[in-house]
């Protein structure tokens, strides 16, 4: 079974989706192929309003998006808050998980450092001092980090992978592709891939597991 996740740093969302889709993965014995992407590209090509409707959010309705980010990170075990760098430039962050893609475990590991530097502590993930920071507690080398994002071939295969969400018909983070044969968007829907999963492994699954915390666990 192949599942596919798409994913940028820059996202809350996609720092909740990365959370549960871990935990969903352990408990179903599927392991995720993790693919990062550069979201406003993604936006760029697909999903330029997005752009326009952000700038007209009222002062309220930032407020409660906010908490909204803080309850659903309080209900997956994460501490989501809102830093002041957002939105924030993710482009070298990305293109460190990139240059990690082929050791998905230390990819993850990387990506799950950022996710807490900037949603955890409201640290801006664009400054190369923060980055360092959290390729230290990641286990990744700061000067090897700086090198890699800097070359031509990782932000060739962040753009190629970019690309890759596009074509497949993808629109934002979190983007789950289920054996190619399903794609679902959004955190809210892990619930929805995991009775597919469920389903494809012959197990039955129960309209209570609808639930949208039912894989919603710490990990």
């Amino acid at each position: 079974m192949q599942l596919d996740v798409y994913f940028d740093v820059s996202s809350p969302w996609s720092y909740l989706g990365v959370v549960r889709i871990t935990a969903l993965g352990q408990e179903l014995g599927v392991t995720p192929n993790w693919r990062p992407v550069i979201v406003g590209g993604v936006f760029n090509a697909v999903n330029k309003s997005l752009y326009e409707r952000r700038s007209g959010l009222s002062p309220e309705r930032i407020a409660m998006s906010v908490r909204d980010w803080g309850e659903w990170g309080a209900a997956v075990g994460v501490t989501i808050v809102r830093p002041q760098s957002w939105p924030v430039n993710s482009i070298k962050a990305m293109r460190g998980c990139a240059w990690l893609q082929h050791d998905q475990a230390a990819m993850m590991r990387f990506a799950r450092a950022t996710y807490d530097a900037h949603w955890g502590h409201g640290l801006d993930i664009s400054q190369d001092e923060v980055m360092a920071d959290v390729c230290s507690r990641a286990g990744v080398d700061p000067a090897a980090y700086a090198e890699a994002v800097a070359s031509q071939p990782i932000k060739d295969l962040l753009r190629a992978n970019t690309e890759e969400l596009i074509q497949r018909g993808g629109y934002g983070v979190p983007t789950y592709f289920l054996d190619d044969e399903i794609m679902y968007f959004g955190q809210d829907h892990v619930p929805l891939l995991r009775r597919r999963i469920l389903a494809k492994q012959g197990r039955a699954s129960t309209i209570g597991e609808l639930n949208m915390l039912e894989t919603a666990t710490a990990s």
